[in-house]
């Protein structure tokens, strides 16, 4: 009901997979409710691929394995960011999970996985490189530039 009523003014609608930090049961669960969302008409995916890295490295799991229960033809949009790990204060068994801070340089891992999983997106429209405001300082250009060269290529190659 409220994605139908969100497609009354926005025909196509993207939805994004989340960034969790503990989950009750097998975290690709989330890609089942996915796949059940993107199965209807004018749905599509933003994949969130340092959302995706991220839960694997804190959950335990492989992200292709989540990946592997969506129909990528049906996503619109990637995202590529990096993260930093957390205090490992925070906790009293002095654990650090890695945060969706969008603070750091996109990592190798979430490279790979784009490389990998972008020729696959036959609806891709876009890859957006995420970095939150205030984490970008002066002598930060080079990395940003690089960063995005990085993903012109990938974009290139699919085209």
């Amino acid at each position: 009901r409220r994605l139908a009523a969100l497609q009354a003014f926005c025909p196509d609608v993207a939805v994004e997979n989340a960034a969790h930090y503990f989950t009750y049961g097998d975290p690709c669960d989330e890609a089942d409710l996915i796949a059940g969302v993107l199965a209807l008409p004018g749905a599509h995916m933003l994949l969130d691929l340092y959302n995706l890295v991220m839960m694997g490295e804190n959950l335990g799991f492989e992200p292709r394995a989540y990946l592997d229960r969506l129909d990528l033809g049906r996503v619109s949009e990637i995202h590529v960011a990096g993260g930093a790990p957390s205090d490992p204060g925070w906790l009293p068994s002095g654990r650090s999970y890695l945060l969706d801070s969008h603070e750091t340089a996109v990592p190798e891992p979430v490279w790979a996985l784009l490389e990998e999983v972008a020729p696959r997106c036959s609806g891709l429209r876009g890859i957006t490189l995420e970095r939150m405001e205030g984490t970008v300082g002066p002598g930060d250009e080079g990395a940003i530039a690089g960063e995005l060269a990085r993903l012109r290529r990938v974009a290139e190659e699919l085209a």
